[in-house]
């Protein structure tokens, strides 16, 4: 399990140093612009985008079909591909602990995010994933790609209507920071609860791409 992990963070290195300078550039605008949906846009597209970038690389390079060769079972590839999500999500979150140990001592002024938004980005970031995993894994990384995206994109477009409940009104640009502060507001009580959740949703997701990775011919 380890070497997986290891064999998909050694095969994105340049890629993983290309987000490390997207996650300074968004946290910079986030500070600046007091807006924690920069943080939160940049969580969510990490968690979505590691296991994706890995999995292309995997079949450009045939890698499936060498496994199939090893004495591995299949699940241990799929467990690698969450783990690997769960790392860019961890890793999205390091500039977001720095900006608050400064804030802590003084040396930040101003800083919008507090414990529960944190967990909110961070179960927001865990459920797209576990929604994601298993259209890479039924219909490959290019596919499952666009399918999965097709799927969110009528789901949130559908929020605002089902919000609103009311004549059509365009969404500014402005909704996600207050469905965040809404959301935050409701779950501070019990930060835990959605993290819990998010988690758990991950354990069936894995198991559904388990038992669609174990069936699929390997091409």
């Amino acid at each position: 399990m380890f070497a997986l992990f290891l064999k998909d963070i050694l095969s994105l290195k340049k890629t993983l140093r290309l987000y490390a300078i997207f996650l300074i550039v968004y946290s910079v605008i986030g500070v600046f612009t007091d807006n924690s949906a920069f943080f939160l846009t940049f969580i969510v597209l990490l968690g979505m985008m590691l296991p994706l970038s890995a999995m292309t690389l995997d079949a450009a390079c045939h890698w499936n079909r060498y496994a199939a060769c090893l004495p591995m079972p299949r699940t241990a590839q799929v467990t690698s591909k969450y783990l690997l999500s769960v790392f860019g999500i961890l890793f999205a979150l390091l500039p977001t602990g720095v900006l608050m140990g400064l804030h802590a001592a003084g040396l930040l002024p101003k800083f919008a995010l507090g414990w529960p938004e944190i967990s909110l980005m961070v179960t927001l970031g865990l459920l797209i994933l576990a929604f994601q995993m298993p259209f890479l894994f039924w219909f490959g990384p290019e596919r499952g790609r666009f399918v999965s995206i097709a799927i969110l994109l009528l789901f949130c477009l559908g929020i605002p209507f089902l919000v609103m409940q009311s004549d059509i009104v365009a969404v500014d640009e402005t909704f996600v920071q207050h469905l965040i502060t809404h959301m935050a507001a409701l779950l501070e009580a019990q930060p835990w609860l959605p993290l819990a959740a998010a988690l758990v949703c991950n354990l069936v997701s894995a198991c559904i791409s388990s038992a669609i990775f174990s069936r699929k011919e390997i091409d």
